[in-house]
């Protein structure tokens, strides 16, 4: 466990943790009195306790702030990206979720799209992909505090992706399956790019309706010269290889 991400209150010395956080700690992690941990407050702050008190009995653990450290959760000299995922089925979303969070997505919105296998979802998904994406960043100890939507059509994931990037330096990106003569992700991203966008279809990928109207949008298709890629495989990919153009290329300096 990189982390342990903990709700804290301003101002308190002491945290309590109990039910989850209390098995997972001393049944899994058999943490012991005065061990030191990482961790982030309300998922935000990072910093550093100590474990004062197990109580076994009543099955508590009380924490005791020992510092905190910067408050920049951003990856350093990095772009923020946010992953427009078409549904797919099965664990397989679940493993997109996952993986973009340790990978330090800010966030994930999940599309509702026409060739998706699933048309609809309740909120119960979103609640289920919040807490796949506070054990991602426990385990990984991703600083960034990724956010994830519930899923809609895409006009008005797009609103809310828009909404999101408002005035700053954003780069718009769709994966494409076709071979053509598409710009290269390398040179759609500059330096000063802040937000990446990634658009990443579903099993069946993005629709010509859907394309177009993102073409509309700004969005440019970019296709991998690989073997074909999984949906999930894909998204974690593409968020790889733009961190790595933008730290080949210094990065983004405005974070």
């Amino acid at each position: 466990m990189k982390q342990l991400i903990v709700s804290a209150e301003n101002d308190k010395e002491f945290i309590r943790l109990d039910k989850k956080d209390y098995n997972y700690l001393v049944s899994v992690r058999r943490v012991k009195e005065g061990q030191i941990l990482k961790v982030s407050l309300n998922g935000v702050k990072p910093a550093s306790a100590e474990i004062l008190k197990i109580n076994t009995e009543k099955k508590y653990i009380e924490l005791k702030l020992l510092n905190e450290e910067d408050t920049d959760t951003a990856l350093k000299n990095g772009a923020e990206i946010i992953l427009m995922q078409w549904l797919i089925k099965g664990n397989h979303m679940d493993i997109a979720v996952r993986q973009a969070s340790e990978a330090g997505c800010s966030l994930i919105v999940p599309v509702l799209g026409e060739f998706s296998l699933i048309k609809k979802e309740n909120i119960n998904q979103t609640e289920r992909r919040e807490r796949i994406i506070r054990e991602a960043r426990q385990q990984s100890g991703s600083p960034v505090n990724t956010k994830i939507l519930p899923a809609q059509e895409l006009k008005t994931a797009l609103d809310e992706v828009l909404e999101y990037t408002a005035d700053k330096e954003t780069a718009f990106i769709m994966l494409s399956e076709k071979k053509a003569d598409f710009l290269s992700l390398f040179d759609c991203l500059s330096a000063n790019t802040e937000i990446i966008v990634l658009a990443i279809g579903c099993e069946g990928g993005i629709s010509p309706k859907e394309i177009e109207f993102l073409k509309e949008h700004k969005f440019e298709e970019v296709h991998f010269n690989t073997n074909v890629l999984r949906a999930e495989t894909a998204a974690i990919y593409s968020i790889a290889a733009a961190q790595v153009i933008m730290e080949e290329k210094g990065g983004c300096k405005k974070n």
